[in-house]
Formats: C-alpha cells, structure tokens, sequence
C-alpha cells in the first residue's frame, strides 16, 4: 500500500511536473512569439513609411538573430536612402558643392546624382564661358558705339560747317548779283 501511494504521488508529481513545464513553455513561446510579432510589426510600419517618402528613421540595432540581423539590414538601407535624400535636398537648393559617390555600379541612385551633378557643373562652367564671351562683346559693342558716337558728333560738325559755308557762299553770291544789278543800272 506504501508502494501505491508513494506511485500515486509520484504520478501526481509527474502530471504537475509536466503541466508546469508545459505553462512555461507555452509562456515562454507567447514571448517569444509577441517579441517578433512587435518587431516585425515596428519593420513593417517603417517599410510604409518609407514608401511613402517618409526616410529619416532611428532603427534600434539589437539582436542577433535573424530578425536582428534583418533590422540590421533595413536599418542601413534606411540610412543610405535618408542620405540620397540629403544629397537631393541639397542639388534642389543648387548646391553644386556636395559630392556623391556610388557605392556600386549598381547604385543606380548615386549613379544618376553624380550624373547629374556632374552635367550640372558643366552646364554651370558653359554659362560662366558664355557669360564672360558675352560681357567682351557688350565692353566691344559699347566701344564700337562710343567710336561711332564720335564719328557722329564729329560729322555733324562737319555738315555744320558745310551748310555755314554754303549760307556764306549764297550771301556772297547774292551780293555779287546784287552788285551786277547795280552796275548794270547805272
């Protein structure tokens, strides 16, 4: 009877046994289960976010499983994509001083800015040459116009004096006619 009820107890402890290491673990797999599900949902919300242009996010890097190594990951690319949108920031302003290096021939984005910055520059150094070619010809057009300014003023004072002289001319020839008159009378 001893050896019945030390089995029974045994049994008893057993069940509990198991029934505790059950709730533990059903516990424990809940926690786990709820940590993931929480930091996949913080991944999933970001990855909206970002789609929809939002890209300045502080990820915090922990873990080092995979949905660590996943935030990881994601946590750079929102880095290189809140650094593209810096660099864009500052082409928009026309600042043609900042630099951008492709991390890869793949960078199809840093490509296309250092691309476009680098036609930018050109175009820039196209419109100073054109600039400065243009300002010579406006110094060259207003000393051809000053020249011819001076040709004018010059000119009229000739035709000035032309037209003085012919008056003088007619006035003389009037006296001489008049003087033949004259003479012719009397």
């Amino acid at each position: 009877l001893q050896l019945k009820a030390q089995m029974h107890a045994m049994k008893v402890w057993m069940t509990g046994l198991a029934l505790a290491a059950l709730a533990l673990g059903a516990a424990l797999a809940y926690f786990l289960t709820s940590s993931i599900v929480a930091r996949l949902r913080r991944l999933t919300h970001i990855a909206e976010e970002v789609a929809h242009g939002k890209v300045e996010h502080t990820l915090e890097r922990g873990s080092r499983d995979e949905i660590g190594q996943l935030f990881d990951a994601f946590a750079a690319m929102v880095d290189y994509l809140t650094r593209a949108a810096q660099t864009a920031n500052l082409l928009a302003q026309g600042d043609l001083r900042t630099s951008v290096e492709p991390h890869s021939p793949q960078d199809h984005l840093n490509v296309n800015f250092a691309q476009m910055l680098k036609r930018w520059r050109e175009d820039v150094e196209t419109l100073q040459s054109n600039s400065h070619t243009m300002a010579g010809a406006a110094e060259e057009m207003s000393s051809v116009g000053s020249q011819l300014a001076s040709h004018a003023e010059g000119s009229a004072r000739q035709a000035q004096q032309m037209a003085e002289m012919t008056r003088s001319l007619s006035q003389s020839i009037h006296q001489v006619a008049a003087g033949a008159e004259e003479m012719s009378a009397g």
